[in-house]
């Protein structure tokens, strides 16, 4: 990916970020999350939220994952579109755990429930 297109997309509005991930997770038909052997990777907020943070792209994945996602043997890793939809919404979703889609530089994403996030996927597709 191009560094321009990096920056451009972590300059974007929390909100912004938001959609311009669905339309490239759909585009490219994946999506980049942490995960180490065992698991993916969630963090608790300070709302005390369970979150899922989420990328549309390997880069900027690598990038902005932050501290708390950098577990031991980390690494960023892809999820298939449609198991993603198939599977991983669901099974997030009924363990009441949030997506964090697209998380900056400063920590900043739109945070969505499953449902609301494949609505939206649906909907792009």
């Amino acid at each position: 990916m191009h560094p321009g297109k990096i920056n451009n997309g972590i300059n974007l509005k929390v909100e912004d970020r938001y959609w311009y991930s669905i339309r490239e997770i759909v585009k490219l038909d994946t999506v980049w999350a942490v995960s180490t052997p065992e698991s993916w990777v969630t963090f608790v907020d300070n709302e005390g939220d369970e979150i899922f943070p989420i990328w549309p792209h390997k880069e900027v994945a690598k990038m902005c994952a932050f501290e708390e996602l950098k577990v031991e043997n980390y690494s960023v890793q892809a999820i298939d579109y449609n198991k993603f939809k198939e599977f991983c919404i669901p099974e997030m979703d009924g363990d009441n755990i949030l997506f964090g889609v697209f998380y900056d530089l400063k920590r900043e994403a739109f945070v969505v429930d499953g449902e609301r996030q494949l609505g939206d996927l649906e909907e792009e597709e």
